[in-house]
């Protein structure tokens, strides 16, 4: 599993992939070693479609690089292995808004405040390694619905909705920001497209169409 990531990207030590591992597993599987971590990852990944485990290695190369940057600072107490799941603890309402709001301070600005900053917040959060780390666990079918949230060197387990939530929130003032400043097509422009009535598979078309050629 580490060769198949040194080919995806060589920058990644050994010591920052098994530090991403513990933080995408380390608290569903608390008894596990970091070999055994590694082969439970493997039997998810060989059971999910290839781009989405595709999808996962490259959460696991950002949240690894991101730690040994200090982007992502977490104290080993905090992650390492029982210290979620002795935790048990889900944040929501009031107290979970609170702690979104935290989280959204952490994105950082466009490099130029004239130039579509609800844009360049949306792409900053969609690259951000926590909340791809969310994805990830969602997509494996593990954490109970949770993920990691750290903020201030200290962890907390939240739903995964609280990333997804978000990141709408954070796309949705994107597309009222493109469409104001008419780069891209008004709304109704989508309906005359193929698949207007699928939009997965209209979303499949428009990646093909954009990677053809």
């Amino acid at each position: 599993m580490l060769e198949e990531i040194y080919n995806r990207d060589d920058e990644l030590t050994e010591d920052d992939y098994y530090d991403a591992l513990l933080f995408l597993l380390g608290d569903t599987y608390p008894n596990l070693s970091d070999d055994e971590l590694e082969d439970m990852l493997e039997d998810m990944l060989d059971r999910l479609p290839d781009r989405h485990a595709e999808s996962v290695l490259d959460t696991i190369g950002n949240v690894g690089k991101s730690m040994a940057s200090g982007a992502l600072k977490v104290a080993g107490s905090d992650y390492g292995k029982a210290a979620l799941m002795a935790g048990g603890t889900m944040v929501g309402g009031p107290v979970g808004a609170k702690v979104v709001g935290e989280f959204t301070k952490y994105i950082p600005p466009s490099t130029n405040s004239n130039i579509l900053p609800e844009t360049g917040k949306a792409l900053a959060l969609m690259q951000n390694p926590q909340a791809q780390t969310a994805i990830a666990r969602a997509s494996l079918g593990i954490g109970n619905g949770t993920a990691p949230l750290s903020l201030n060197g200290a962890t907390t387990q939240v739903p995964v909705a609280f990333f997804l939530r978000a990141m709408l929130t954070c796309v949705q003032s994107a597309l009222m920001e493109l469409e104001k400043n008419q780069v891209v097509p008004p709304p109704a422009y989508s309906q005359t497209l193929p698949y207007a009535e699928d939009i997965d598979q209209q979303a499949e078309w428009l990646v093909e169409c954009l990677t053809a050629g």
